[in-house]
């Protein structure tokens, strides 16, 4: 029969019960409810299934080996050691180890009493402990990595996000340049998709959708010399007809339609067109070119229509 099973062995002095959790650490109400109910399908298959059973016995069994070797007494010397600031340790798990090696428990069981987990020091005693080691054996390759980059120029440390950019992005310059030429005016999910199939990333692969898109929206080194927000502009005035004219008049009316028009897939909408709108006191007093005009002359070859209601708006397409 096992040592562990043998009610006698755990009421051997050597181990003592580990201290009550602090109240932070306690299960909420939530979190115990839940538990609850796993713990009643646990414990019907515990007696149904022979198999569950005996993994639920070895890992109790394992459990307490592991809990119990470290007696709580120990505690405060496990800690006091891994802190000690007489030598510098090699590394933080190598310390670790060669305490755990010594109790046969495994390297967190040993993390847990040292950072004082269970409290069995004051917070203030261990902070104090652990300052006092970390203040004799600072890391010196993280000082001097600090060191090293609040002394770096602005232009330091550009090239150095730039470096680990085109060292980290799976598409290479060159593919992202002429993955944003392709996409620039195009902004669809549909689009995206079919500029992708026909590209590959650094290693041969094929590059997703959603890569495309952030290329063509400027998440990308190399489309730091593109006018992203221009790009955008123009799309939208493309697909949708956007564009904001201030204080339109007949000569404006005639640029949008010349210049803007054929570049629209939709309708291009702009303020005014009615007659109310064309006598207004502005246009009267700085003598402004008619709208009414405009749109008769191109009323044969485009197709135009106006909501009469002051100001008036124009529906202009192709």
């Amino acid at each position: 029969m096992s040592k562990y099973l043998d009610p006698k062995y755990w009421q051997s002095e050597n181990f003592v019960e580990e201290p009550e959790l602090h109240p932070a650490r306690k299960l909420t109400d939530g979190e115990l409810s839940r538990r609850q109910g796993i713990s009643m399908t646990s414990q019907f298959k515990y007696e149904t299934d022979a198999d569950y059973k005996q993994i639920k016995v070895d890992a109790a069994l394992k459990t307490a080996e592991i809990k119990r070797k470290i007696p709580v007494e120990d505690y405060l010397d496990i800690t006091l050691e891994f802190w000690n600031t007489d030598s510098q340790r090699k590394s933080h798990i190598h310390a670790l180890n060669k305490i755990a090696k010594r109790y046969g428990v495994k390297d967190n069981v040993i993390e847990k009493i040292v950072i004082n987990f269970y409290e069995h020091m004051s917070l203030d005693e261990h902070k104090k402990l652990v300052d006092a080691y970390k203040t004799k054996y600072p890391s010196q390759r993280s000082n001097s990595l600090k060191d090293f980059h609040a002394n770096m120029t602005a232009e330091q440390k550009a090239k150095k996000d730039l470096n680990i950019s085109i060292a980290q992005d799976p598409v290479d310059e060159q593919t992202a340049i002429a993955i944003y030429n392709e996409g620039r005016l195009q902004r669809t999910r549909v689009a995206y998709q079919s500029i992708a199939k026909k590209h590959l990333n650094k290693k041969g692969k094929k590059i997703p959708w959603t890569k495309v898109r952030d290329i063509v929206n400027g998440h990308h080194y190399a489309t730091k010399q593109f006018d992203i927000e221009a790009d955008i502009k123009e799309y939208n005035k493309i697909a949708y007809g956007t564009y904001k004219f201030v204080s339109e008049h007949g000569e404006v009316f005639e640029f949008a339609i010349k210049n803007y028009l054929p570049k629209v897939r939709g309708v291009m909408i702009l303020e005014g067109g009615s007659s109310s709108r064309d006598s207004v006191e502005w246009m009267v007093k700085y003598q402004k070119p008619m709208i009414q005009p405009v749109l008769q002359k191109y009323s044969n070859s485009v197709r135009i229509e106006v909501i009469e209601d002051y100001p008036s708006i124009t529906l202009i397409s192709k």
